[in-house]
This record gives C-alpha cells, structure tokens and sequence, in this order.
C-alpha cells in the first residue's frame, strides 16, 4: 500500500510540474512512510499497543532509508539524466529492505 501511494504522489506531483522530482520523491516518501507505519504495525506485525521506543526505532529506519531514496533519485535524474518518472521505482526497494529490520528492531515479533 505504502508503495501504490508513493507511487501515486509522485507522479501527481512530477506530472503536473508541481516540483522538481526530488521534491515530489521526498513528499512522496513521507507520506507514504505513515502509510507504511499505520500498516505494519496493525496489519504486518499485529502491535497491539504502541511505544514511544517503536516510533522513534521506526522513524530512525526511515529516515535511513529516506537518504537511500533521496541519494537513488537524485542519482538516476540529476547525474545520469534518467527521466523522472523512471527514477521513481528506485526508491521502492527501500521498503523491501526495511522489512526486516521493522520485523526485529522496530516491532520487536
């Protein structure tokens, strides 16, 4: 889900020239980062009540990740000349990768 609304923000955004793509990647990861959250943490894990600890151990993840997304799209558009809307899936395989980590550190199963 996290990914079908970073994927939907960014192109609204990239494609009606809104803001360079950077930008649209950064609003767009945000958002869906609380996407991500609200759903690995009710649906993936099952947390049945929230810390301040699993907050902050989520937030120090994606914030991680955020400067992998950040660095791959600035990376595909702005050095190699990918189109914008190519650059866009690069960061998708951030989530693929925090999965793990969320599952032992953030969520603690």
């Amino acid at each position: 889900m996290a990914t079908a609304v970073y994927f939907t923000v960014a192109n609204i955004l990239i494609l009606s020239d809104m803001v360079p793509a950077v930008i649209a990647s950064v609003i767009a990861y945000a958002t869906g980062m609380v996407v991500s959250f609200i759903g690995q943490s009710q649906f993936t894990f099952r947390v049945r009540k929230h810390s301040t600890g699993q907050v902050v151990r989520y937030l120090i993840m994606s914030v991680m990740g955020f400067w992998v997304s950040y660095a791959s799209v600035y990376l595909a558009t702005a050095c190699f000349g990918v189109r914008p809307i190519w650059g866009l899936p690069l960061p998708q395989s951030r989530f693929s990768a925090q999965l793990p980590g969320n599952e032992v550190w953030v969520f603690k199963t």
